[in-house]
Order: C-alpha cells, then sequence, then structure tokens
C-alpha cells in the first residue's frame, strides 16, 4: 500500500518525539497510509503524497531559511508556510495575546529589570526558552552566576 500522508520531522523527531507514533497511528486508523521522514532529506518525493503536515522539525530554528524554502516548494503541505514563518518567532504570543487569547505570563525583555515580575508577584517559576525554536532539554531556569570568592 503506497503512503498518502506523510508526517515531515527532524532526524532527532524520527528518534524521540513521542507524539510521531500516536499521529502516524491516528492516520493508519482513518484509511491514511503513512510516512514518517526528515523534512530535510533529498531523496524524499514529496509530490507523491496527497498531504505532508508538519510535525517535530526541531532543528528549524538553525536553518530556518533553509526550512522555509523547503516548505514553499511542498504544494500539498498542510501548513501554510506563512504561518510557519509567523510561528517560528515566540513573538506570536504577542500576537495571540493581542487577540485575547490566553497564553503563558511572558516576559518579552529579560534583560529590562523594569519588566520583570516582583517577588511575590504569583510567578512560581521562570524559564528562558529561546525565541526560535525549542532547546533540546526544553527551556532552561535563569541561575545567578557564582559569586566569586578572592
Amino acid at each position: 500500500m503506497t503512503e498518502r500522508v506523510a508526517l515531515a520531522t527532524s532526524e532527532r523527531g524520527l528518534r524521540v518525539d513521542p507524539d510521531l507514533p500516536l499521529a502516524a497511528s491516528a492516520f493508519r486508523d482513518a484509511g491514511s497510509p503513512v510516512a514518517r521522514l526528515r523534512w530535510d532529506d533529498d531523496a524524499v518525493d514529496w509530490s507523491r503524497f496527497e498531504l505532508v503536515v508538519v510535525r517535530s522539525c526541531w532543528d528549524y530554528a538553525w536553518r530556518l531559511e533553509e526550512f522555509l524554502a523547503w516548505a514553499g516548494s511542498v504544494p500539498q503541505l498542510r501548513n501554510a508556510v506563512e504561518l510557519l514563518r509567523w510561528n517560528s518567532d515566540k513573538v506570536y504570543l504577542r500576537d495571540l495575546e493581542r487577540a485575547g487569547l490566553p497564553v503563558v505570563p511572558t516576559v518579552w525583555d529579560p534583560w529590562d529589570p523594569g519588566g520583570l515580575p516582583e517577588a511575590g508577584s504569583g510567578w512560581s517559576s521562570r524559564r528562558c526558552p529561546p525565541a526560535r525554536g525549542t532547546p533540546p532539554a526544553g527551556p532552561t531556569r535563569p541561575r545567578r552566576s557564582p559569586t566569586r570568592r578572592s
């Protein structure tokens, strides 16, 4: 049976994305044979699929223009290139917030002390994710530099 759907992912996504097998299974259960493929595999003929869906292309942040060029070259890609570009920078959360949608409380410029929350203001945890992409092990917690002792 020829695959009708391709789930585009990254090399790492193929190995460790826990949701990728679930998504593939859901497509198969719905009667759509599915392939899980790296978006940057030049040997893949994307035109043979009826539908291509971006899944866990976790390396896009380091190769953004290459990734967006690939996305623009796949006519049956379900994820619009404009949406992928907009969504590639976490500043899109501002747009969602302005539209009245709930977002995780965010400090946009952590280098501006005036923008940081006051102690006791209800922030129980602070994380510093990058503006583009996701770090391999999730967001990091900011830490104070160790005090040098003479």
